[in-house]
């Protein structure tokens, strides 16, 4: 019986130091997190087939900073809620959410927010979500925002689910459907990438939505792991670094070392010096040659040297002469045509002035009534004041390019009239070394 009791105790003892190791929940291999591949700049696919965004690193920097492998997997949204659920997938990195309880998803402390906003086309009369009543709008499949318009039968529309933000941007820019609804600033990046142009998001976003990690229902561990990590992370500044290089301001670039300065130094002041001993090797080669010349010429030819000399400078003033004529020629083609397309800001600037004031009533009622707006891409509040001020700089710009038209014209004039001074001939012809002014009309000759 002793014997017995002292087995079951070595057994209970063993049992003690083997379970917490059988019972560790977080899996040997690489945890594999899913993300979509086209949702820039949060997480997306290089051009050289790497993963990269704000998702991505900071996925990277909390397996480092937890000391976990990591392994990323690109799946399209609407399978990647299965594959967590079956386990294929650890941790989505990407997951919007609106404060509402899940069944699927056990939520992260969020990284930072995103913003629902709708999408039409520059010529759409839509300008809110109860604008398109009875329409068709494009929504990411199984993602909030279908979610979204389920709930909410009294809008009457009709979503129709595509598998990315991208899809639903490429089929309203051919005009297939009357707006899509998606993440704002992913959208902005799309657009500039697909070089799709026609599109505008209404300048209010829909809603904001908290953005961050999410796990299976009921997987503590991984959610421990997640929010951990993403407390250290903040904790050691390393969180905001990430923020800032893709969704705050950029970077300032980093300094170049002294010895790449040098080396840089030198392979350009290098061959630089070298060109210009050359070139003074040259030119004093050359002076040298020609003081010598000259000096057999004038000993040969001197008055030959000063009727060239003489030569060369009536050459050289009726070059002058040609290139002032050449000159007053050009001013006064160019004259008009600066002056042509001015004589329509001149005439258009002053009926733009007239009708703002006429505008501007209307815009400040639209203002007083549902907050600001973008005008040319810029608040309405900031361009209220800055287009009468545009518009007056515009109209003394026009004018002082007038001016300078004016002054143009008046240097390109000939001035043929006739000469306005009496000479008198006769102390001319006596020998006076330079004409004089009469002091009255000279008579004619008998």
């Amino acid at each position: 019986m002793a014997f017995s009791r002292n087995l079951i105790f070595a057994l209970l003892t063993m049992l003690c130091w083997i379970l917490p190791v059988l019972a560790d929940p977080l899996p040997l291999r690489p945890l594999v997190i899913g993300c979509d591949p086209d949702f820039p700049p949060y997480e997306f696919v290089t051009l050289s087939g790497e993963p990269a965004g704000l998702n991505v690193d900071l996925s990277r920097a909390i397996a480092e900073i937890m000391g976990v492998e990591i392994e990323f997997r690109y799946v399209p949204w609407n399978e990647a809620r299965s594959q967590l659920a079956a386990g294929r997938l650890d941790i989505l990195e990407g997951v919007a959410n609106r404060g509402e309880s899940s069944t699927e998803f056990d939520f992260a402390p969020p990284h930072s927010q995103i913003y629902q906003a709708l999408w039409v086309r520059n010529d759409s009369r839509y300008q809110a979500l109860g604008d398109l009543s009875g329409q068709q709008v494009l929504v990411v499949r199984d993602g909030e925002m279908q979610k979204y318009l389920a709930l909410r039968p009294e809008l009457h529309i009709e979503s129709v689910a595509v598998d990315s933000l991208e899809d639903a941007l490429r089929l309203l820019a051919i005009g297939r459907y009357s707006a899509a609804i998606g993440a704002k600033l992913p959208g902005e990046y799309l657009l500039g990438r697909l070089q799709v142009e026609g599109l505008r998001p209404i300048a209010r976003p829909l809603m904001a939505e908290d953005y961050g990690f999410a796990v299976k229902k009921g997987n503590k561990e991984m959610l421990a792991l997640v929010t951990e990590g993403l407390a250290l992370l903040k904790q050691s500044g390393q969180y905001q670094r990430i923020y800032n290089k893709w969704l705050g301001p950029l970077p300032a670039p980093e300094g170049i070392s002294r010895s790449r300065i040098i080396k840089l130094g030198g392979m350009i002041l290098g061959p630089l010096l070298l060109a210009m001993a050359l070139v003074l090797l040259w030119s004093w080669t050359l002076r040298r040659q020609v003081r010598r010349r000259t000096a057999d010429l004038k000993l040969e030819v001197g008055e030959r040297e000063r009727a060239m000399r003489e030569l060369e400078q009536h050459q050289q003033q009726l070059i002058q002469a040609d290139k002032m004529t050449s000159l007053g020629v050009l001013v006064s083609g160019v004259a008009h045509e600066i002056n042509n397309p001015n004589a329509l800001l001149l005439l258009n600037l002053p009926q733009l002035q007239r009708a703002w004031v006429d505008i501007a009533p209307l815009l400040d009622e639209r203002f007083k009534e549902q907050g600001d707006f973008s005008v040319g891409r810029l608040p309405y509040s900031l361009m209220r004041s800055e287009i009468p001020d545009m518009l007056g700089e515009m109209q003394a710009s026009a004018g002082r390019i007038k001016r300078i038209v004016v002054d143009l014209k008046d240097f390109a004039r000939r001035d043929d009239g006739p000469l306005s001074t009496r000479v008198d001939l006769n102390r001319v012809a006596a020998g006076r070394k330079s004409p004089q002014k009469c002091d009255r009309p000279l008579s004619p000759p008998a």
